[in-house]
């Protein structure tokens, strides 16, 4: 397996990975995920320990990885780094090459016209969609993109989350309409479960990473705003694509 890492086919790297763990003891497993960690194979050490039914280790299941690049692009745009990381973690868990059956691609799962979209904002050259699989390529775009959908949503965490797996344009047609909202109550009137999931486990990917990167770890309302603003005006069709589709 680590041969095929060597050479870059990390499919069937991932494939013998499989194949080796299946049978592995529950020790056994912790051993396999500390191993893949001290690879650098962020991605396979949090599926194995999740494998091994272990949540008590933060360090593995919440990698610092791109520490740095993180840090950067979440400065660049005004993010709390926590949530961009918390964005990273449930989007690809660190897999750098990363892609999905709806195209998405690398770390922050970009559509290629998402990316490009905002390769131009940017002032970037676009080469290809495979610049994608750059990690600092694609947390550049995806730290911008989900600025962007701040921006849009006034800042409220809830909404830009939900916006980065569903769209905006979604989004806006849930809104409540004529008065505002908990958030945790308009969280659960979204039709789609896994955007209902998914803004749960970003947002409380984030607290964690407080914690992983030493800073005073706040309360989960630290995200969530105290109210969804009401909707009274009609839904505009979408300007910017979903981040990494939701189908």
């Amino acid at each position: 397996m680590r041969e095929f890492t060597a050479l870059d086919r990390m499919g069937e790297a991932r494939r013998e990975w499989m194949h080796a763990i299946k049978n592995l003891s529950r020790p056994q497993l912790l051993g396999a995920a500390k191993l893949a960690q001290r690879w650098n194979l962020d991605n396979l050490a949090i599926m194995t320990v999740a494998r091994a039914g272990h949540r008590d280790d933060l360090a593995l299941r919440f990698p610092l990885s791109y520490f740095q690049p993180v840090v950067y692009h979440a400065g660049q745009q005004q993010l709390d780094p926590a949530i961009l990381y918390g964005l990273l973690r449930r989007e690809s868990a660190f897999n750098s090459q990363a892609y999905s059956p709806a195209g998405a691609r690398g770390l922050m799962q970009l559509l290629p016209q998402t990316g490009e979209q905002m390769a131009r904002l940017l002032h970037d050259r676009w080469p290809s969609a495979s610049v994608l699989f750059n990690p600092d390529a694609n947390l550049r775009y995806g730290a911008a993109y989900f600025a962007r959908m701040l921006d849009r949503f006034e800042h409220h965490h809830v909404l830009a989350t939900a916006a980065y797996n569903a769209g905006p344009g979604r989004v806006s047609r849930w809104l409540p309409e004529g008065q505002a909202m908990p958030a945790d109550i308009w969280m659960e009137t979204i039709p789609f479960s896994e955007t209902r999931e998914y803004i749960a486990a970003v947002l409380e990917y984030a607290i964690v990473y407080q914690h992983r990167m030493g800073r005073p770890v706040e309360r989960l309302s630290h995200y969530l705003s105290a109210a969804i603003p009401g909707n009274n005006k009609p839904a505009k069709p979408d300007q910017v694509m979903p981040a990494s589709a939701c189908e």
